[in-house]
C-alpha cells in the first residue's frame, strides 16, 4: 500500500486550483492566485505557502471566525496548529520542519501573523481589495485624471519651455 498521505495539500492544489482555478469564485481565486504573484524558490515554502492560502481561501468561503474555535469550520483556519496538523503524516517535511517554514515566510514579508481572539492566524500578505474592486478603482481613476487634466495647455506648456 502506498505511504502517501491521502490529504496532501499538493492533491488539493492541483485539484482545486490548477485544474479548476476558471471555475472558482473571484474572491477564492483571487486568494490562490497570490501564489504565482510572490517567488518564493524554496520546495519546502512552496508547500507551506499553497498550505495557508488554501485554508485562508476554505475559511474565507466558510466564515470560518476565531470567536468559534471549537466549531467545525475550526480547522480550516491557518493557524499554527491546523499548518502543523497539514504537514503530520509527510515525512519530508513534517510538522517541526513545516513550521519552521512557516516562521521564515514571516520573516520574509510573504505571509504575514495576526492575532485574532487570542489566536494567531496566518495570511497571504496581500492587497485587501479583490479584483473586481481593483479595477472599478482603476477605472474611476481613469475618469477622474484623464490626460488633458493632468498636462498643461499647450499655450502654458509652450511659455514654460
Amino acid at each position: 500500500m502506498d505511504d502517501t498521505p491521502l490529504f496532501m495539500i499538493d492533491m488539493l492544489w492541483s485539484f482545486f486550483y490548477e485544474r479548476n482555478r476558471m471555475s472558482l469564485e473571484g474572491n477564492i481565486r483571487n486568494i490562490l492566485d497570490y501564489y504565482t504573484k510572490v517567488r518564493v524558490p524554496d520546495v519546502n515554502e512552496q508547500r507551506v505557502l499553497k498550505t495557508v492560502l488554501i485554508l485562508q481561501a476554505i475559511a474565507e468561503q466558510t466564515n470560518a471566525s476565531t470567536k468559534d474555535m471549537r466549531g467545525a469550520n475550526a480547522i480550516f483556519i491557518p493557524t499554527l496548529e491546523n499548518i502543523r496538523m497539514a504537514f503530520e503524516n509527510d515525512d519530508s517535511l513534517g510538522p517541526d520542519r513545516a513550521q519552521s517554514t512557516l516562521e521564515s515566510l514571516v520573516r520574509k514579508q510573504i505571509i504575514y501573523k495576526k492575532t485574532e481572539n487570542r489566536v494567531d492566524v496566518y495570511n497571504a500578505m496581500m492587497m485587501a481589495l479583490n479584483n473586481d474592486e481593483f479595477d472599478k478603482m482603476k477605472r474611476d481613476a481613469l475618469e477622474k485624471f484623464q490626460t488633458e487634466h493632468i498636462l498643461p495647455e499647450e499655450k502654458d506648456f509652450a511659455l514654460q519651455s
